[in-house]
């Protein structure tokens, strides 16, 4: 699989000003960035793939690229034990926008609205209702119980 950095999925979703000599007076959201850049991250991404380019952005960008960290909630396991998919809110910890899928199922469970972190594969999405679906190595995943490994 191959890597793509943060930075260089950043530079593509948030080009750089075309003046960078320009002094930019910071926005609250420049500060939310600061404090939790995956959710800065994440919603750029949204806001690119919903875009009037959104199917070239993800075909070029992120189809098949494995995206930096990433963190959410758990909104539902499919099966309940030892599931195979995994659906995340990432954005607001409610609304599932991220489909986790593994090729083996992970043992045990965890209960709606445990964090996790992850780091997958983007292959598909949709723009209504949003969601991104992730192939997802067990490996790359952080946050699923040591006692259910």
């Amino acid at each position: 699989m191959p890597r793509l950095l943060a930075s260089v999925l950043l530079c593509v979703v948030l080009p750089w000003p075309q003046n960078a000599n320009t002094y930019r007076k910071r926005t609250p959201e420049d500060d939310a960035c600061e404090r939790d850049p995956q959710l800065c991250l994440w919603k750029n991404i949204k806001k690119a793939l919903i875009g009037p380019n959104g199917a070239e952005y993800f075909e070029t960008s992120m189809k098949g690229a494995l995206l930096p960290p990433l963190q959410g909630k758990v909104v539902r396991l499919d099966p309940v034990v030892a599931p195979r998919i995994i659906v995340l809110a990432v954005e607001d910890g409610t609304t599932p926008d991220a489909t986790l899928k593994f090729d083996k199922r992970l043992p045990g469970k965890v209960k709606a609205g445990a964090e996790l972190i992850f780091e997958g594969v983007p292959q598909s999405y949709t723009t209504s209702p949003f969601m991104v679906v992730f192939d997802v190595d067990r490996d790359h995943l952080q946050g699923w119980p040591k006692a259910n490994r």
